[in-house]
């Protein structure tokens, strides 16, 4: 039995990637977090899922493991929290190391950087901006140092920013909302390029990779993100134009001048070529699926 374990697992990632890979009842998933409270009802029902506390981790056999996701990690700007994402990721990795056949870790485009003034591609000089971006960093060199001398195959992949109605908080749902409930828009112009990708995209690519046999052949680095970069006043017509298919209601757009111009968008051709993988969700469908769940 095929053995795949997720950390990170109470997140919107790590959970979709644990529920679509259970769908396999050939597939064994370990599924850890430390929000056991929020998953244990959603997971502990099904048979071929383990609900571990992120404590426990040593108590499972990395032997016989095949894959791990490497999702957990604080979103935040938190001193304290990011250094305890950096010291769990170390133990992850030490505990994998050697034993598991190989591992994702999931890092972000937030290496980068937010002032390019071009798509940023994994040669691309690295400036983060925040704190969470450098411990992301950091957390890479992690994997490429532990994992160095290890039978354990590897990749980190710089996920762009996830988009959906599991989402709350995203530009794009937050502007959805306020576009429903004001009728109205107020955008800032300039070559402003965003870098989102629905979850659901995300977690097919993650799975392709997980199962891909040429391990060998991984890149040590990936890109995984939608190729096109949208500016901000797209976003406002696609609410605008959506929410009038929908809901029928018709939303002002208010353009503010601006002469700002920067990029925050990856080139993701070496995860296509190598995965044969390309986005399937479009802006569009994005928040259609947003308006349709703030609706219920």
């Amino acid at each position: 039995m095929k053995k795949v374990l997720v950390t990170g697992a109470g997140g919107v990632l790590g959970g979709k990637l644990v529920q679509e890979f259970a769908k396999d009842r050939t597939v064994e998933v370990y599924a850890l977090s430390s929000r056991l409270d929020r998953i244990s009802k959603e997971f502990s029902a099904v048979d071929n899922i383990h609900v571990i506390a992120n404590k426990d981790i040593h108590k499972i056999s990395a032997n016989g493991i095949d894959c791990l996701i490497h999702c957990a990690f604080a979103r935040s700007e938190s001193g304290a929290e990011l250094v305890s994402s950096i010291n769990f990721s170390k133990q992850v990795f030490e505990w994998a190391s050697g034993s598991v056949n190989k591992v994702i870790n999931i890092s972000s485009q937030a290496v980068y950087g937010g002032k390019s003034v071009e798509k940023s591609c994994e040669e691309s000089p690295l400036n983060p901006s925040s704190h969470y971006g450098i411990t992301k960093y950091a957390c890479e060199e992690l994997a490429n140092v532990i994992f160095a001398d290890s039978t354990t195959k590897f990749t980190n992949i710089r996920l762009a920013s996830l988009i959906g109605a599991a989402y709350p908080d995203h530009l794009v749902c937050r502007m959805t909302q306020q576009a429903l409930a004001e009728h109205k828009l107020q955008i800032i112009t300039g070559d402003i390029l965003f870098s989102f990708l629905h979850v659901n995209d995300a977690v097919k690519c993650i799975m392709k990779i997980a199962d891909s046999d040429n391990v060998d052949a991984w890149e040590k680095i990936y890109n995984l993100g939608s190729d096109a970069g949208t500016l901000l006043k797209d976003i406002a017509e696609t609410i605008a134009d959506v929410i009038q298919r929908v809901k029928g209601d018709s939303v002002e757009i208010e353009f503010l001048n601006s002469d700002k111009s920067h990029t925050i968008s990856l080139d993701t051709s070496r995860i296509k070529r190598d995965f044969n993988w390309e986005a399937e969700y479009t802006l569009s469908d994005t928040v259609t699926e947003i308006v349709n769940a703030l609706a219920e």
